[in-house]
């Protein structure tokens, strides 16, 4: 659940959970996103949050908690 709340900075949950080349291309992709349409951008920057919170635990079956 940190890495969710990292995700306040688009990427940081990523490169908390030992990923950094994800992080920046989260970072880089949720900033153009945000700049080019920003519900767009808002909908990519919960998605990205959800994907470092959650992303290892759907992988491996383990219930979320």
């Amino acid at each position: 659940m940190l890495a969710l709340v990292l995700s306040i900075v688009p990427g940081v949950g990523q490169i908390y959970r030992g990923k950094p080349l994800r992080g920046i291309l989260w970072f880089c992709g949720v900033m153009l996103a945000l700049s080019a349409a920003p519900p767009l951008g808002l909908l990519i920057w919960i998605i990205c949050a959800a994907n470092a919170a959650f992303s290892d635990a759907l992988r491996e079956g383990m219930p979320v908690r």
